[in-house]
């Protein structure tokens, strides 16, 4: 899960963040495109931390993954220069699954690495995500030159829609399951023996 993630930096989320604003100036009408895609992930992204809070699905890495495959929709949409309000609709809901999906990841790993190993297996992973962020952030404009911007996009799109598939299918992730939760735990323990 660690290495998808990192690479889904590189390879997806970098490159739209990079060279969206180049095709918001050059296609869709300038910096009030990029804000109306850049508020609508905000918007997701605040409902998506909420829902996250009250709904922790039993097997979160099942959810995680097809959540985060969602993200293809507007890197394909801005690969196609769509209209802006299509383009921002699919932000929300990009916004959305990246916020809801970070929140179940992070509470999967919480409950699936021993409690003495969580801070070494937590920073590894932020560690393999922050470096490979702002590589993709670096290489993006190069190698959106390269072999086109649209097919950048493009290909960051299909490789998070294929990953997800391969990770989906790794027995250990797919029947990761969460037991119960804090709250859950402190109810029960309140709860006297009869």
């Amino acid at each position: 899960m660690t290495v998808w993630i990192a690479l889904y930096f590189l390879v997806t989320y970098a490159p739209f963040f990079v060279l969206g604003p180049y095709i918001a100036k050059h296609s869709l009408g300038g910096p009030g495109a990029w804000a109306i895609v850049v508020t609508g992930e905000g918007i997701g992204a605040l409902g998506g931390a909420m829902l996250g809070l009250r709904i922790q699905p039993r097997h979160p890495w099942r959810i995680v993954a097809p959540v985060f495959a969602l993200t293809a929709v507007q890197s394909v949409l801005l690969a196609a220069h769509a209209p802006v309000a299509a383009i921002g609709a699919a932000a929300v809901l990009v916004g959305f699954s990246f916020s809801y999906g970070s929140v179940v990841y992070e509470t999967g790993i919480q409950q699936a690495v021993p409690r003495e190993k969580l801070g070494r297996v937590s920073a590894y992973s932020w560690m393999a995500a922050m470096t490979f962020l702002p590589l993709g952030y670096a290489i993006a404009g190069w190698v959106g030159a390269g072999i086109g911007i649209s097919t950048y996009l493009v290909v960051g799109a299909i490789w998070i829609v294929v990953t997800t598939v391969i990770v989906v299918s790794v027995r250990d992730v797919r029947d990761f399951r969460l037991g119960p939760s804090l709250q859950e735990r402190d109810l029960a323990a309140s709860v006297p023996a009869s």
